[in-house]
């Protein structure tokens, strides 16, 4: 399986409302502000078997080389993949795709197609720039 991870960031403005949004999709799944203020980035492509298994190697807690399965994009330095973060994955094989959000345990699915898309642009962006 192929996997894009979009980590979910906080801007550096210190605006409350900005919190608010990010704790938001964080923690309860409330993805469309967060979008609107582009606190999704597109960081690393990750083969790997299955959800778990991308969970592992973003966290590498074994510190090995991992270079031929996560690969980060864009000159992104990714940090481990938590709470809040997104892994859309087979975008390649079958559009759109499937995305999940990262949860306190396990993964969910997100199957609200103006989101999927909406990621789906943030990706494209920066694969443009990276391009």
């Amino acid at each position: 399986m192929n996997a894009k991870l979009i980590q979910l960031r906080l801007p550096s403005e210190e605006r409350p409302i900005l919190r608010d949004f990010y704790f938001k999709a964080r923690f309860d799944g409330d993805l469309t502000s967060a979008l609107t203020w582009g606190m999704f980035q597109y960081v690393a492509d990750i083969k790997c078997r299955d959800l778990d298994d991308a969970f592992y190697l973003s966290n590498n807690p074994d510190g090995r080389d991992l270079s031929a399965w996560f690969k980060p994009v864009g000159g992104h330095r990714p940090y481990s993949m938590s709470v809040g973060d997104l892994l859309l994955t087979n975008h390649e094989e079958s559009y759109p795709g499937k995305l999940y959000r990262c949860a306190s345990v396990g993964f969910d699915e997100i199957t609200d197609k103006d989101v999927i898309q909406a990621i789906i642009n943030v990706v494209q962006r920066e694969e443009l720039q990276d391009a």
